[in-house]
């Protein structure tokens, strides 16, 4: 299936994304305005997104789709200039992602709302943590009429 997602680098730009692949592909010159039903980020070569498949949210990394699911745990933790994205089911780490972190340590009013808006992975993090607005990002992004583009 293609959705539409935005691009987390640039929100002006959507992104074609397709969920059998894992890649996405950009829209440089849009012909409509569609619904964006979640976010896909490229970084180093590979696709990451954060998807509504109506019922419940998906993290997708390349071919690996991992549902947003409270049998599931996430975090994103930073240590040193790093930062740590990890997805934990009991006592297995079954995904893992390190990459720099975002150096605004000299930024008195950087917070972790700006955090949230500028680091895909401590978004998605974020949103896997918080019950209610995962369930508002279902009903959101659901793809009622779907891009299918296949």
């Amino acid at each position: 299936m293609t959705l539409v997602l935005g691009n987390w680098n640039r929100e002006w730009q959507p992104v074609l994304f397709d969920t059998e692949t894992g890649k996405g592909h950009p829209q440089w010159l849009p012909r409509r305005s569609e619904k964006r039903l979640g976010w896909a980020l490229k970084k180093n070569g590979r696709w990451y997104a954060v998807w509504s498949d109506g019922a419940q949210m998906i993290f997708q990394s390349g071919l690996r789709r991992i549902p947003m699911a409270s049998n599931y745990r996430c975090r994103d933790l930073r240590f040193g200039s790093m930062r740590r994205f990890t997805v934990e089911t009991g006592n297995e780490t079954i995904y893992t992602e390190e990459y720099r972190a975002l150096d605004r340590d000299n930024d008195p009013a950087y917070d972790l709302a700006d955090l949230q808006q500028d680091d895909f992975f401590y978004f998605a993090a974020s949103l896997w943590n918080d019950g209610d607005w995962q369930r508002e990002a279902v009903q959101n992004w659901a793809p009622a009429v779907a891009s299918d583009r296949q």
